[in-house]
Formats: structure tokens, sequence, C-alpha cells
């Protein structure tokens, strides 16, 4: 874990539809990059989801409310959220999603301590997911807040 600092980035975002698993999510993101190609949007193939904080609070860490993929500054008839330049803390995630509870609790264990106030949803990016892994013991995950 460690705090940092971020530049403005922007996220092409799709709302995640019940019951919020993992085929789901995957349904979200190929609309994101379906949406990319028919709109011409640029995208640096870097996704990822979006998972309320209150989710994270109630310890349920796999119920993401978005799919996204990051983007540049365009359109606003777009689904874009934006994550503001400011300061942030990051933890990364070794291994399946099923086990990303553990780093959740790493990093808000890692706030108390240094009394940074989490101000947003969690943002997950995927370094190393399915498709670049052979298996989930290779995963990799970027879990990133917006403190105060």
């Amino acid at each position: 874990m460690f705090f940092s600092n971020t530049e403005k980035l922007y996220l092409l975002c799709e709302k995640i539809e019940e019951p919020f698993e993992i085929i789901d999510i995957n349904i979200a993101l190929k609309k994101c990059f379906a949406l990319a190609f028919d709109e011409e949007i640029p995208i640096y193939l870097q996704a990822g989801v979006i998972v309320p904080y209150d989710m994270i609070k109630a310890k349920k860490y796999m119920l993401a409310s978005y799919s996204f993929l990051q983007t540049e500054d365009i359109n606003e008839k777009y689904h874009i959220k934006i994550i503001p330049a400011g300061r942030v803390v990051i933890g990364y995630h070794f291994g399946s999603y099923e086990t990303i509870g553990t780093t959740y609790e790493k990093v808000l264990k890692y706030c108390k301590k240094h009394k940074a106030k989490i101000i947003s949803d969690s943002y997950e990016f995927c370094i190393t997911d399915p498709f670049t892994s052979q298996s989930s013991v290779e995963y990799i995950t970027k879990i990133l807040f917006i403190i105060e």
C-alpha cells in the first residue's frame, strides 16, 4: 500500500447488470469495447471495474457497479466517469478475484493508520487477468481510492 498523486483520468463506463457476476462484468466490458469501436472513441485498453465504497465497507468486494475502459476527455454524450487529479491510495492484489477482500482490508487498515479519509468508490484496474495469465494466481489488480 502507498499514497500517491494521480493525474486526471477518464473512464468510459458501462453499468453492470444484476446479479453482478463475472459474466455480467464481462458483458458490460464488451459493451464498452463495442461503443468505443463503433463511435471511434480512443481507448487505452486499460480495463477495470468500479466497486462502490459501501460494498467494500459491507465486505461485498466483488459487487462491482461499472466496467470501464480508460479513454481521453471526450464528448459528454457518453457515460464518462472522471477520477480527478489528486491524492490517492493504491494497493496491488495478487491472485484470484475471490481473494481480493484480503487486499481491501489491508488498504482500509493502511488508510486508518495514516488518518487518510477515503472519499470515492474503488477503482480496480486489471493489470493481468484471464486474457493475459494462464492461472488466477497470476492475476494482478491495482486498487485505487481517492483520499483526503
